[in-house]
């Protein structure tokens, strides 16, 4: 036993200590306790351990968990619910309407239906009545997952159509608007007496972009050695538009200069007159840009052409050149030339169809000729009309006897065959040759439908595929910036498809001549890949792009019909691309 004072050793156990003389009484009674609690077998820390295991079963007894439902059902997802109203028997979507709808994955078309009826009538007053139907993008009413027998929940569709779910948007309309659709589209459907009317623009109209030609240097004007190189279009070939291609997508923002007039060569006497503008109004000067595009307004975009033969051009081995230009330029991720015929691109690269017809020809004698043998109506006409045209026929080898009135189709097939093919078989093979580069030509024939439209007219993608083109770059979830950016993007959703549909002053060309820089994605597709950013309305209201790095700004309004404006505002006034 130790003194807990001066910490010395007694010898024997007393109630001072030996050594500080103070009372260590104490220690003899602790030790009499230790002694005792011997005796019953149980320490102190033990009965303190059975003490807390009779509390804790005291407690749990008292105590229930409470049940939480499982994650997946707690989760919800973003999608995207709009507005169908009837317009002009059709079924159209009603700009500004789309809203952002939260719901379980596993809803069905029901609920999601009486979700969204709730949320229009919550948000828009206009919308009121019903009873409403669920629909498609594509104005089908959802029963099923499309193409299936499966009903409809929105986890399903979301893996039917690969898209995540901030991308979805469905639509709802009254049940009186999609009965009287659905009527007006079976009573189109089982009619037999409907038309389909071309209406095909006169010659005179096609004149400017009958020919697309590389005109020699102002100083060369008078050598022989620059003879163009032509690419011979037709008046009224398939895939012509109905009239020459109008757009005043870069155009100042008044129109302060009158339009450059390409004059007919009848009406020589009127062109000094046309022209008689002062020196000294140098303010009215316009750019290079402008120029170019105002006389870029004649060409018809959609007209196929053909490779004609010039000695000229054989000589100087530019169809060659033109081959190989086209080939470098697709290879290194330019654009291609999106005008050649496709009867040509299917000669080249060795593919056996042709559907060529008389309107491709631009000679109006041979082609009135064609038109007459192809409408002959008995063997004895045809027979005439194939003896008065005889040096004709024969120069392409289709001069033949005939004997019933089904071989005329066969003439006017080989007539036409040699006269876009054969007769210039000399500048094909020299343009064969220049479209090998870098084995473009090889790929070509490898691969004929996936690189024949790089060649050919194109539209440009639809506006759900351009949507899709275009990656946002969104907020931090939650902020008001991002409910602000998601909104935007409904209102660009409804924009592409405002220009698609022709309802806007501006196509989806002209969307993505502004946002990049070209008219259409090139073959090799784009680097960098086109993103969406977002303007803080102190910044601009008006939509902003960097061509260079293919990135397009949004502006952030408040309603749509100010978004679609301020689009076209800004896309209309914007001079200086698409001259290339």
């Amino acid at each position: 036993m130790y003194c807990p004072f001066c910490g010395q050793q007694q010898a024997s156990k007393s109630a001072f200590c030996c050594s500080c003389g103070k009372d260590i009484k104490f220690l003899c009674d602790v030790d009499k306790t230790g002694t005792s609690g011997e005796a019953t077998g149980k320490s102190t820390l033990e009965l303190f351990r059975t003490f807390r295991s009779v509390k804790e079963k005291e407690r749990r007894a008292g105590f229930k968990k409470k049940k939480t439902p499982s994650k997946d059902y707690l989760k919800v997802v973003k999608i995207s619910v709009g507005l169908m109203r009837l317009k002009d028997g059709v079924l159209k979507t009603v700009r500004g309407t789309v809203l952002p709808l939260l719901m379980r994955p596993e809803s069905d078309a029901d609920e999601l239906q009486r979700a969204a009826e709730q949320k229009m009538k919550t948000v828009d007053r206009n919308v009121h009545g019903g009873p409403y139907v669920l629909l498609y993008p594509d104005g089908t009413k959802i029963t099923n997952i499309p193409g299936t027998e499966v009903p409809f929940t929105l986890n399903e569709y979301k893996e039917v159509v690969g898209k995540a779910y901030q991308r979805i948007t469905l639509y709802i309309c009254t049940a009186e608007d999609f009965f009287t659709s659905s009527q007006e589209t079976s009573s189109e459907s089982n009619s037999s007496d409907s038309e389909v009317i071309i209406m095909s623009p006169t010659s005179a109209e096609f004149n400017a972009a009958d020919t697309l030609v590389w005109e020699p240097a102002d100083g060369e004007s008078g050598t022989d050695s620059a003879a163009p190189v032509l690419f011979s279009d037709s008046q009224e070939g398939p895939g012509t538009s109905g009239g020459v291609l109008e757009t005043a997508c870069y155009s100042k923002y008044t129109q302060l200069y009158a339009p450059i007039v390409i004059e007919d060569k009848d009406d020589s006497d009127s062109v000094e007159c046309s022209h008689d503008i002062p020196e000294d109004t140098k303010v009215d000067q316009q750019s290079l840009s402008e120029i170019t595009a105002n006389l870029a307004l004649e060409i018809d975009h959609r007209a196929n052409r053909y490779l004609v033969y010039n000695s000229t051009a054989i000589r100087e081995d530019e169809y060659y050149l033109a081959g190989k230009m086209i080939a470098v330029s697709i290879v290194h991720g330019g654009p291609g030339p999106n005008f050649l015929s496709e009867d040509l691109v299917s000669y080249i690269s060795g593919q056996s169809s042709f559907k060529a017809s008389v309107g491709d020809i631009t000679d109006e004698e041979i082609g009135k000729v064609l038109q007459e043998i192809q409408n002959s109506p008995s063997v004895e006409i045809l027979q005439d009309l194939m003896i008065r045209n005889s040096a004709m026929l024969q120069t392409a080898g289709c001069f033949r006897h005939v004997r019933s009135c089904e071989e005329k189709k066969m003439i006017v097939e080989d007539y036409l065959k040699w006269y876009i093919i054969h007769r210039n078989n000399t500048a094909i093979e020299r343009f064969k040759a220049g479209l090998e580069s870098l084995q473009f030509l090889t790929a070509l024939q490898q691969h004929p439908t996936v690189l024949t439209p790089a060649l050919c007219h194109a539209d440009v993608k639809h506006a759900a595929e351009m949507e899709n083109l275009f990656q946002p770059e969104f907020s931090q979830q939650g902020s008001n910036r991002r409910a602000q950016e998601e909104k935007a993007m409904s209102y660009w959703a409804d924009y592409l498809l405002d220009c698609e549909e022709n309802d806007s002053s501006v196509t989806l060309e002209e969307v993505l001549m502004f946002a990049t820089g070209v008219p259409c994605v090139p073959p090799a597709g784009m680097s960098p890949l086109p993103r969406l950013q977002f303007l803080c309305s102190t910044t601009s209201t008006f939509p902003m792009a960097n061509t260079c790095a293919n990135i397009l700004k949004l502006p952030l309004l408040d309603t749509y019909g100010a978004f679609k404006a301020n689009m076209n505002f800004g896309i209309n006034n914007s001079p200086g691309f698409g001259c290339l």
